[in-house]
């Protein structure tokens, strides 16, 4: 609460300024911090809202900015299993962005990457294994290609999560690998809620294949570093 008062005033004194390209850019930023803010107390469309103001701010050559909104908002409505909506914010998010720039950008690939992985989690939770193992198969290469550490153990983590979904919870090896490539890929990063859920799809994976003392010690070890995981 007191970080959005604190963006919601820095707003009202932006207003007293001259609307220039200067003042453009601030409010933009800000409006998108307000929507974070917002997603990450579960007030979705009051986020999504937020984002869209950032977004009227944003000129069409900014594309990386425009496309990461639009990604945000998908994420939103994926989370309130809105369908349709977190679609077609993707699809505009994949738009915005564009062709790979050139010389290549960091900050564009995990962009890029990032969508995809709000579509395959968008198959996750709405939609059958199948589609599901479509749309990985369409996103893998993207995410393999341009994703971060981070991003390629997420990836694996949905492959995983796949496997238990179609083997009714009953591991089997192919899926125990995928939930280790994903814990391998995340060591060395640092520790986030996305890395505590790799770790947890790990333990959860061995538990289901029967492997129970190895499912018990990367609990506990995961229990021993839940202190110091940052969201």
């Amino acid at each position: 609460q007191a970080a959005l008062e604190a963006f919601r005033r820095a707003l009202e004194r932006l207003a007293d300024l001259p609307d220039d390209e200067r003042a453009r850019e601030l409010r933009a930023r800000i409006r998108e911090s307000i929507g974070d803010v917002l997603e990450l107390g579960g007030s979705h469309d009051e986020a999504v809202d937020s984002f869209e103001e950032a977004l009227a701010d944003r000129t069409p050559d900014e594309r990386l900015a425009r496309g990461r909104l639009l990604r945000k908002a998908g994420a939103s409505r994926q989370i309130q299993r809105r369908r349709e909506d977190a679609v077609e914010l993707f699809d505009r998010a994949v738009e915005e962005l564009g062709p790979p720039p050139s010389p290549s950008s960091q900050e564009w690939d995990e962009e890029r990457a990032a969508v995809e992985l709000g579509r395959i989690m968008l198959q996750y939770f709405t939609s059958t294994p199948d589609v599901l193992v479509e749309q990985i198969e369409r996103s893998a290469p993207i995410v393999e290609a341009r994703g971060t550490a981070l991003q390629r153990a997420l990836l694996f983590n949905s492959m995983a999560l796949l496997g238990l979904r179609r083997e009714r919870y009953v591991a089997s090896a192919r899926t125990v690998e995928h939930a280790r490539a994903g814990y391998e890929a995340a060591l060395g990063v640092e520790p986030r809620l996305e890395v505590a859920d790799v770790r947890f799809v790990y333990a959860f994976s061995l538990l289901w294949a029967g492997r129970l003392e190895e499912s018990e010690r990367q609990l506990r070890e995961l229990r021993v570093a839940a202190p110091r995981i940052a969201a």
